[in-house]
């Protein structure tokens, strides 16, 4: 079997998969917190911790993950030379550590100091985050935020940055791996849009080259869509988006690059999609051991970590992005003992595993695996009411081909059906809806064999014209002069 590109890239020992963002500050540190301090340095006033303190604190704290909780992977956000004993420290536990170097509006014009890459693979890291989220306008020096001319510029911007880490890995002698910076899922420059066209721009310029060695950050943050979910072409913002990103990159270049999840998971109060239930405390926990139980044979291997979105935030004052932390969440976190989420917990308790790439194993990745047959409804949502006689519904299925049929539940009428397309999606028109309240029942077939259904309850409300409003003004003129009767009764 030829070596796999992917088995020449850095992972940790005893990998798994597994990581954490680090706090939002580029500034904060463990010893910063109170509970930290005390359990690893025995002091409870920040004042009285010393240097030697701080690194025993950071050192306690990166072995603690590594040892109780399994992290291998870690995303370390750095302003200049103030995460270097962090860094270290991480490193020194034998956690492969994401950094990210941390400028405000990065793009189109900031280059990593290549002194500043140095001292980071000096002290054990290898992949180094440039940018953040360029599909965003706050992200940019808005100065430059030209419609037609984003993807250029950035692609300008990445083309200087990958020189200046690989210089730096070069008068290091340590492999460096420089990241295309991660999108924002959907994005104001939708996500799947620019990531496309960084290609074509690279290919244009014949310059797909300089993704050789190069790996991609990414970040599937799926909100509160379950873990299975697939990505199609109108639902991007999925955890297995990743699987899309590995499809374009093989396309462009033949291969798979390694995809870093230096924002993954799921963040407890999320309900932005209405379909799916919102993300509680037993939800947050149960999804991320999902994703992070996947590791050991389920996601593709072009997907090398996951770095969950938040561990925690340091700094006492500090509430940005505080409703995201596992651990001493200061938002979502009071219902829960010591504000620690059922999440760390689960963790904490989850069987561990080494995870095994096929090229360590001596068996060929498999190219097509059989899917699960997999159905999701994007409309109608639960609830769904209309004056209309007929409702169209549209959603997933897997696999491509499979029949979608809608009955009504209560007489099993078929009310129509439809075969998914090769992207999965499919789009029923026309299903005849009976006046009042019904119940839809969505199921899909794959070779006649009956897999997941969806129910979905939807109302046909009489049109509202100008005999039905008289007629509802009647009936509560009648309800009144009832009342009345019952008053003088």
């Amino acid at each position: 079997m030829s070596a796999d590109p992917l088995s020449t890239y850095p992972r940790p020992a005893e990998d798994n998969g597994w990581g954490f963002h680090s706090s939002s500050g580029a500034y904060e540190q463990p010893w910063m917190s109170e509970a930290w301090r005390v359990r690893f340095a025995g002091k409870r006033d920040i004042s009285a911790l010393t240097a030697e303190d701080k690194r025993k604190v950071m050192r306690d704290y990166a072995q603690m993950l590594h040892d109780e909780y399994g992290v291998r992977w870690f995303k370390l956000l750095a302003a200049g030379a103030e995460q270097l004993d962090f860094l270290e420290a991480l490193v020194s536990a034998g956690i492969e550590t994401i950094v990210r170097t941390w400028t405000g509006e990065p793009h189109p014009q900031y280059v990593v100091p290549v002194d500043e890459v140095k001292r980071y693979l000096d002290l054990g890291a290898h992949y180094i985050e440039w940018g953040n989220e360029p599909n965003l306008f706050g992200e940019w020096d808005r100065r430059f935020w030209v419609w037609d001319r984003l993807v250029p510029q950035l692609v300008d911007q990445m083309l200087r940055n990958f020189d200046a880490i690989r210089r730096a890995s070069v008068e290091t002698g340590v492999q460096a791996v420089p990241l295309v910076p991660s999108l924002s899922p959907g994005g104001h420059y939708d996500a799947r849009t620019m990531f496309r066209q960084i290609l074509e721009e690279l290919q244009r310029r014949n310059e797909l080259g300089a993704l050789q060695g190069a790996a991609v950050a990414i970040h599937n943050r799926p909100h509160n869509i379950p873990v299975d979910v697939p990505p199609s072409d109108t639902l991007t913002i999925t955890f297995r988006e990743y699987e899309w990103y590995d499809d374009q990159v093989r396309t462009f270049l033949g291969h798979s690059l390694p995809l870093l999840g230096t924002e993954a998971g799921y963040e407890i109060g999320d309900h932005t999609v209405a379909e799916f239930p919102p993300i509680d405390g037993e939800l947050h926990a149960e999804y991320n051991m999902q994703i992070l139980r996947g590791f050991k044979d389920k996601w593709r291997p072009a997907l090398f970590c996951v770095c969950m979105w938040l561990i925690e935030i340091y700094e006492p004052s500090n509430y940005a992005f505080a409703n995201a932390a596992w651990w001493y969440n200061k938002i979502a976190g009071g219902m829960y003992p010591e504000s620690i989420l059922p999440a760390v917990h689960a963790l904490r308790n989850e069987p561990k595993f080494v995870r095994r790439m096929p090229w360590e194993t001596g068996t060929p990745p498999v190219e097509e695996e059989e899917e699960a047959p997999t159905l999701t409804v994007v409309r109608p949502p639960e609830g769904w009411e209309t004056e209309r006689p007929t409702l169209d519904a549209e959603g997933t299925a897997r696999p491509p081909g499979a029949t979608v049929v809608v009955r009504r539940s209560e007489s099993s009428e078929v009310l129509g059906q439809v075969t998914s397309a090769d992207d999965g999606r499919w789009r029923l028109a026309g299903i005849p809806l009976q006046e009042g309240q019904q119940r839809l029942h969505f199921q899909v077939l794959v070779g006649g064999q009956a897999g997941p259904e969806v129910q979905r309850t939807v109302v046909r409300r009489p049109p509202d014209t100008v005999e039905a409003r008289l007629t509802r003004l009647e009936a509560k003129v009648a309800e009144l002069d009832e009342r009345v009767r019952r008053l003088e009764a």
